[in-house]
């Protein structure tokens, strides 16, 4: 069970403003402009909407597993302020691994089981300042060192479309809780995809930025050169008006409005056949569908083949990762037996990456950034499946991948591992349920462009049906009771 903070008592119900009673189920999936908009305007008694997403969190949790702490008294006082800004008490749930002062931040590790910060993270700062308040702390591979999020000492975060199967990771507690109506959005973190898997796994939408867009100081690193920090939301427009309040120079909010209504005739969306030819039906099936969405709403496809080779690309990845991971934590090393097995033996094998491995791969990251500028050269857009298989189930440790057996781990940063080596803003959107299980799209443009993709990724979800809930979250109790 996670660490909760004990609630203030039950408050009546305040009609006196014209706030109307709701159900639960409307509180659950207002999006976060509705919510900030309706609290600004005297709509919504933030206060009792915050303590029915906390009962059902309580509901969701044994089946989950998302969170690791619940801030239940933090977030009912901070219910009762008067709402402001952008994010007007809108609440969000913040990966693990983000500092947060005065509330334990445990990165997924027993080694940090009773770690409470002095300071907030920068990018917390940034959302709280806008008038966000905090829900509470979500479930993470330990470290963020994993696609999974299953963890050795908090257990596994499960999916809400099945919870026999993994959420992806390492943000699965928080894609899992924004899927299952725990709240409006997320914060998480991504090194290799750590953001755009689980929103592919659980049906939602995650917003990698440009690498350097949002600050990173607070957040624990895992690779110094590859970590980036975004949201996790139920909608592009969501999710861009997160990316917008996290990054000063942003302009992402107004380009997914003017996608929601605008043709695309004037873009062109790349599309790496050779990447995709070997795809599973399902996947195939699904990834076409959205490509021919954006086709319809005026998007030229063109095929690009001028690509290396994706086995190239996720070597140079692992090894900078692994390198830069196990340099990050070398201060922790003399207490690595209390890390978890995977972590472990991860940290192991970064110490004894060479000085040439690591800078041959840096070179590789060089020539991957010089091959991309020629396919920006023709396209405005590149489009791949976020995943190249189903999300897997919490025992699996391989999937099939271009007619082969992969690791886990290198399976499902097939996609979307390239593009932290390019630092590229890059976005994954739910585009199909092949056999009842989600699957992305992932949108990625030129550095520096991430209104780019904010802008194709709303066209594409106004084109695309809407997409279902999933049953569990639907309904909680029947199913928490199980």
């Amino acid at each position: 069970m996670p660490a909760r903070c004990s609630a203030p008592g039950r408050s009546s119900h305040d009609t006196s403003t014209g706030r109307r009673a709701r159900t639960e189920a409307e509180t659950a999936w207002l999006s976060l402009r509705d919510w900030a908009a309706q609290a600004t305007a005297g709509q919504l008694n933030v206060e009792e909407a915050v303590r029915e997403l906390l009962e059902r969190i309580d509901s969701l949790q044994p089946v989950l597993n998302a969170f690791i702490t619940v801030a239940t008294y933090d977030a009912l006082r901070a219910a009762t302020l008067a709402p402001a800004g952008r994010l007007a008490s809108v609440p969000l749930v913040l990966k693990d691994i983000i500092d947060t002062a005065n509330m334990p931040t445990t990165c997924g590790s027993e080694i940090y089981r009773s770690r409470v910060p002095e300071r907030d993270a920068a990018c917390w700062s940034r959302l709280r300042q806008e008038g966000a308040l905090l829900l509470g702390k979500a479930n993470t591979h330990e470290f963020a060192a994993g696609v999974t999020s299953v963890n050795d000492f908090y257990g596994a975060a499960r999916n809400p479309w099945d919870p026999n199967r993994s959420p992806g990771g390492s943000s699965g507690g928080s894609a899992a809780a924004v899927a299952a109506g725990l709240a409006p959005a997320s914060l998480g973190s991504d090194t290799g995809g750590s953001i755009r898997i689980p929103a592919s796994c659980c049906g939602v939408v995650g917003f990698k930025p440009t690498f350097g867009w949002v600050p990173v100081d607070g957040v624990h690193p895992l690779a110094w050169s590859l970590d980036t920090v975004g949201p996790i939301a139920r909608s592009v427009a969501d999710a861009a008006r997160l990316v917008d309040v996290l990054s000063a120079t942003s302009e992402c909010e107004p380009a997914a409005d003017a996608g929601r209504t605008s043709s695309l005739g004037s873009v062109n969306v790349a599309v790496p056949q050779p990447w995709i030819e070997t795809l599973d039906e399902g996947t195939a099936k699904s990834f076409w569908g959205a490509a021919q969405a954006l086709k319809h709403r005026g998007a030229r496809l063109v095929d690009v083949s001028d690509l290396p080779d994706l086995d190239l690309l996720l070597t140079a990845n692992r090894i900078i990762a692994y390198a830069e991971g196990s340099a990050a934590h070398g201060y922790l090393f003399e207490r690595r037996h209390r890390y978890g097995a995977q972590i472990q033996a991860r940290m192991e094998a970064g110490r004894h990456i060479s000085a040439e491995q690591y800078l041959l791969a840096q070179r590789l990251r060089s020539e991957w950034c010089e091959r991309l500028e020629r396919v920006w050269a023709q396209a405005d857009v590149l489009i791949t499946p976020t995943l190249p298989c189903p999300p897997p189930e919490l025992s699996a440790s391989s999937a099939m991948v271009a007619g082969r057996h992969l690791p886990l781990g290198s399976a499902l940063v097939w996609f979307t591992g390239p593009f932290n080596l390019a630092g590229a803003p890059a976005l994954s959107l739910p585009s199909g349920l092949p056999d009842g299980l989600p699957c992305g799209l992932q949108i990625v443009a030129p550095p520096h462009n991430d209104a780019s993709v904010a802008f194709v990724a709303a066209a594409c979800e106004d084109e695309l049906p809407p997409f279902p809930h999933p049953p569990l979250a639907t309904d909680n109790r029947a199913q928490a009771s199980t």
